[in-house]
């Protein structure tokens, strides 16, 4: 992603895996509404959570998913529009307006080392399936069989 994008954010330091200090835009305190983040925020903010939430109602893709995953945090994320593909078995998943499945799957997430760690590993084997050369090799492969298919 280019240093312009951003994310919408709430932030909560407590718990987190660093004891780095929290940034300006907290103000000392452990959970915060900095609104949008830029690239550097975002990879701080990711490098020290335990988690990411993402309750998103609606996603085209999913990028967020793969930014956490890449940075070693444990997704948990609704199965809204594109999710459920992109995470894969990393990531717990639950109905987008099912806030107490949110809340108990985010607890889970924050109470239990053994799934944050199965999240993590998972993450990490998930991120294999969107390389840049993944993604080459299967448009490819889409290309050649589109051609075939009208015989060219």
């Amino acid at each position: 992603m280019s240093s312009t994008s951003c994310w919408p954010a709430l932030t909560a330091t407590t718990g987190t895996r660093s004891s780095a200090p929290s940034p300006r835009w907290l103000g000392g305190s452990p959970v915060g509404l900095p609104g949008r983040v830029d690239d550097t925020a975002k990879a701080w903010l990711l490098q020290r959570a335990v988690a990411l939430a993402y309750p998103s109602l609606d996603e085209g893709f999913g990028f967020p998913l793969l930014e956490a995953m890449a940075a070693d945090t444990p997704v948990v994320a609704s199965t809204a529009g594109s999710i459920p593909e992109v995470a894969g078995d990393a990531a717990l998943l639950t109905p987008p307006d099912d806030t107490a499945a949110l809340a108990h799957a985010l607890a889970r997430v924050l109470e239990d080392e053994a799934v944050r760690a199965e999240l993590v590993a998972a993450g990490r084997r998930r991120l294999d399936a969107f390389t840049w050369t993944t993604t080459a090799q299967s448009m490819a492969a889409l290309y050649s069989a589109l051609a075939m298919e009208h015989g060219r």
